[in-house]
């Protein structure tokens, strides 16, 4: 079994588990600012389910978008991909989240999507991402770290 390849392991997993697909994204504005959402008093990064015919990229868009009324967000270019579990109605959910860096054109004034649990939206400098770090998922940490935003 340890000579299995990923692919095939990855399809196991899918059938034993709920897999959910969704995208998300960091969000740069012109000053370095990165897009940051507060959710279940987590800090976090705008991602959501995709839905039926959408690309990673759309749907990382899309749900930017949604879930802090930004009205453009642009480039998006892969990143990373992020896998984790948890329960959901008595099932374990799979969640494959897909991830890109994207720009804006300015740092636009934030409405934070409430109905999603999202109670805050700030656009957060490199010293105030470093403290948000110590409040927010481990996969998070990961992706802030595959994009260097912290290092360049």
């Amino acid at each position: 079994m340890l000579d299995m390849p990923v692919s095939i392991g990855l399809e196991l997993l899918k059938k034993i588990f709920h897999h959910i697909k969704a995208a998300g994204g960091i969000v740069q504005e012109p000053s370095g600012k990165i897009l940051m959402i507060k959710r279940f008093d987590l800090w976090d990064l705008p991602k959501g389910k995709a839905e039926k015919g959408e690309s990673d990229a759309e749907t990382a868009v899309r749900e930017i978008m949604e879930e802090t009324l930004i009205p453009e967000v642009t480039n998006p270019i892969y990143l990373h991909t992020t896998w984790h579990t948890y329960p959901h109605k008595g099932k374990t959910v799979l969640k494959e989240t897909v991830w890109f860096n994207c720009s804006t054109s300015q740092a636009w004034p934030l409405v934070p999507q409430t109905e999603e649990q999202i109670t805050e939206a700030c656009w957060a400098s490199p010293s105030e991402l470093q403290e948000m770090l110590l409040n927010t998922y481990h996969s998070i940490r990961d992706v802030i770290e595959v994009s260097h935003i912290l290092t360049s």
